[in-house]
C-alpha cells in the first residue's frame, strides 16, 4: 500500500473525489450526451480546481520531497516508500511488511493515537 501512489499534482486530484451524480448535477450538458460519450469526455471540473503547484526537490541522500503552498496555517506530512512484491527482490523480501509494522506501531512511551 506504502508504494502505490506517485507523488505529484495525482495526489490532489485523489484527494479530491466528486461522485458521478455529483458531476452530472454540476454540468449543464450532461443529460444531453448519451452515458458511452460521458465515460470518456474530459470533465471540464477538474481543470478548474484550485490545485497548487507541487515542486519535487531531491536531496543528496536520493530522497524526494514533494512541496505545496496551499497558503493555510497547516502541515500535513505523507510518506511513500517504493517497497512491496512490485519492488522487493529475494534478498529484500519482508521489508514492506517490516516497515508497516515500524510506521504504525506504538510503544508504551507512544500510543498509536
Amino acid at each position: 500500500l506504502l508504494g502505490r501512489y506517485q507523488l505529484g499534482t495525482e495526489m490532489a486530484f485523489q484527494l479530491v473525489r466528486l461522485s458521478s451524480s455529483t458531476l452530472r448535477r454540476l454540468s449543464k450538458n450532461a443529460n444531453q450526451a448519451p452515458l458511452r460519450w460521458r465515460s470518456t469526455a474530459a470533465n471540464p471540473l477538474i481543470r478548474d480546481v484550485n490545485v497548487p503547484p507541487t515542486c519535487i526537490t531531491s536531496l543528496n541522500s536520493g530522497l524526494r520531497v514533494a512541496t505545496e503552498d496551499t497558503g493555510a496555517p497547516t502541515a500535513t506530512v505523507g510518506l511513500w516508500i517504493d517497497a512491496g512484491s512490485r519492488y522487493e527482490s529475494a534478498e529484500t523480501n519482508g521489508v514492506a511488511h517490516f516497515l508497516e509494522h515500524m510506521a504504525f506501531k506504538g510503544t508504551s512511551k507512544r500510543s498509536q493515537t
